[in-house]
C-alpha cells in the first residue's frame, strides 16, 4: 500500500521536475532608473540666481539611459537618444564565427558525437535557394541539424531576437501505404534543464515534402537564452521517431535587434534658465525630469523658491496711506535676517516726475527697522522738498554687501500727503531711527539742513 501511494505521489510530481525555467509572460527583472541630487536641491531656496538645472542618473541594472529636463511644459534639454539597429546574423563560409552540426540517433538531441558541417555545407545554408544540407538516417529515429550561433551584442542592450529557419524534417511511417511524417520542431539551450521546445512547422503527411519556415522570437530575460559568452544554440529535429528520419536545412538566421544611444550614469544639467526670472522674491518654480533605460521610465518633480524677500514686510507708513504729513512722518523698512549684511536703497517718485530718484540710501546694515524724515529729496544737485496734495510711489532695493549681483527689489508702494499745511500740526519734525541707524538718513539730513537754511534765510530778510 506504501509503495503504491508513492508512486501515485511520483506520478503526480513528475511532470513539474521538467518545468522549463523560462516561463510564458515574466518580463525580465528591472531596476528603475534613479534619480538624485537635484540643482537646485528639492524644497530650497535660491541664494544665487540659477545657472544651471542638474540632476544625477543611475541605472543599477547597467544599461545607459535616456533623460529629459522639462519646465513648465517645454523641453529644455534632453539627452542621446536611443536608436534600435538590427544585426543578421547567418553562415556564408567556413570562416565564420559560428558552428553547424549534424547528428543521427535512436535517442531525441543527443548532442554528444555531432559531425561538423563541411565548408560546402556552410556555405550551402547561407541564403534561401535551391542549395541545402541534407541529413538521412536509414535506419536511426531521431536526426537534428545544431546550430551555435556567437551573439556579440550586451544581453542588457538586446530588445529583440528572431530565429528564422528553412526547411524541412520528417520521419518515414511505413504501413500498407508508407507515408512521410512531415513537422520538423525548433529547440534551444536554455537555462531549464533540457532542451525548450519552441515551435514547429505545420503539421502533414505526403509523399512529397516541401519547405517551410519556422520564426521564433525569443522571449523573457535573454540571459536565459544565451550562455556567459554570448552563445545561443539551436536544434532542428524531426518531431516523431520514424526510419529513416531527415533533416533538411535550406537557411537560417538569427536576427538581433539592440539598443544604442543613450547616456551612462552621471549628472546632466540643462543652462537653459531663460525661462527663470527674479522679479518676485519667495516665488515657488516647478521642473521635470524623466529617465528611460529602454524598459522602465522614471519620472520627478523638483520645486525651488526664488531668492528671499530681504525685507520683513514692515514698512511705513503702510501702501496708500493718506494725509502723509511731510516733515513729520517717515519712511520706515524692516529689513529680514537672510543676508549678514546689505546695502539698501530707497528709490521714490512723485505724481508729477517720470523717473525715480534716490531718497535715501545705506550702506553694509544688518538687520532691523530703518526710517528717514519724509522731508525731501535732491535731483539733479537740486533739493526737491515734499509737497502737499502730492501722491507718491517708492520701492527698495535690498543687495548682498559685497556682492551686488545678488538683489532683491520690493513692491511699489504709495502714499498721498495731506491736503495742505493747515491739516498738520505745526512745528513737527520727525527722527530717524537712530537705534539701528546712526543718523537721519543722508536725505533726512539734507532735508533737515534745508528746511533750517531756508528758515534761516527768511528769518534775515524780516529783520
Amino acid at each position: 500500500m506504501y509503495k503504491k501511494i508513492m508512486i501515485i505521489i511520483i506520478m503526480v510530481l513528475l511532470p513539474f521536475c521538467f518545468i522549463p525555467s523560462i516561463e510564458a509572460g515574466v518580463e525580465p527583472p528591472n531596476h528603475i532608473p534613479t534619480q538624485s541630487n537635484p540643482v537646485p536641491a528639492d524644497g530650497s531656496q535660491l541664494t544665487t540666481e540659477p545657472s544651471q538645472l542638474c540632476i544625477d542618473i543611475n541605472d543599477t541594472d547597467g544599461n545607459n539611459m535616456y533623460w529629459e529636463i522639462w519646465q513648465g511644459g517645454v523641453l529644455l534639454e534632453n539627452g542621446t537618444p536611443f536608436s534600435y539597429p538590427t544585426h543578421t546574423y547567418a553562415f556564408n563560409n567556413c570562416t565564420t564565427p559560428h558552428n553547424a552540426y549534424w547528428s543521427s540517433d535512436n535517442v531525441p538531441l543527443k548532442m554528444t558525437g555531432d559531425t561538423e558541417f563541411s565548408c560546402s555545407n556552410y556555405t550551402n545554408v547561407s541564403a534561401v535557394d535551391v542549395l541545402n544540407v541534407t541529413t538521412n538516417a536509414a535506419s536511426l529515429d531521431y536526426t537534428h541539424h545544431h546550430f551555435l550561433f556567437n551573439i556579440t551584442e550586451d544581453t542588457i542592450n538586446i530588445t529583440d531576437v528572431d530565429v528564422n529557419w528553412h526547411g524541412y524534417a520528417g520521419a518515414y511511417l511505413g504501413g500498407a501505404k508508407p507515408k512521410w511524417y512531415w513537422d520538423a520542431t525548433m529547440y534551444f539551450d536554455t537555462d531549464a534543464p533540457g532542451w525548450y521546445t519552441a515551435d514547429s512547422t505545420t503539421l502533414y503527411t505526403t509523399d512529397t515534402p516541401y519547405e517551410e519556415w519556422i520564426n521564433y522570437s525569443l522571449h523573457h530575460e535573454l540571459d536565459d537564452w544565451l550562455d556567459g559568452d554570448g552563445l545561443l544554440e539551436i536544434a532542428i529535429q524531426n518531431t516523431y521517431a520514424g526510419q529513416p528520419s531527415i533533416v533538411y536545412t535550406d537557411y537560417i538566421e538569427v536576427v538581433v535587434t539592440y539598443r544604442t544611444g543613450g547616456d551612462t550614469n552621471g549628472t546632466y544639467c540643462t543652462s537653459d534658465v531663460s525661462w527663470w526670472n527674479n522679479d518676485t522674491c519667495e516665488e515657488w518654480w516647478t521642473w521635470n525630469t524623466t529617465v528611460y533605460d529602454g524598459i522602465a521610465t522614471s519620472s520627478e518633480t523638483y520645486t525651488f523658491q526664488n531668492m528671499p524677500c530681504v525685507l520683513s514686510g514692515e514698512i511705513h507708513p503702510e501702501n496708500n496711506s493718506i494725509d502723509v504729513c511731510p516733515c513729520a512722518s517717515s519712511i520706515c523698512v524692516g529689513v529680514g535676517e537672510y543676508y549678514d549684511y546689505i546695502n539698501m536703497t530707497v528709490y521714490g517718485r512723485s505724481q508729477y516726475e517720470a523717473n525715480y530718484s534716490i531718497w535715501n540710501k545705506y550702506i553694509n546694515i544688518s538687520d532691523g527697522y530703518f526710517c528717514f524724515c519724509l522731508c525731501g529729496y535732491i535731483i539733479d544737485a537740486w533739493h526737491q522738498p515734499m509737497q502737499y496734495n502730492t501722491t507718491y510711489e517708492w520701492y527698495v532695493n535690498t543687495s548682498e554687501y559685497g556682492d551686488p549681483t545678488h538683489y532683491n527689489v520690493s513692491d511699489t508702494y504709495s502714499f498721498t500727503t495731506a491736503a495742505s499745511a493747515d491739516d498738520c500740526s505745526a512745528g513737527t519734525l520727525c527722527r530717524g531711527d537712530v537705534a539701528n541707524y546712526d543718523g537721519y538718513g543722508i536725505i533726512g539730513i539734507l532735508g533737515l539742513f534745508g528746511i533750517i537754511a531756508i528758515f534761516l534765510v527768511k528769518k534775515q530778510k524780516e529783520e
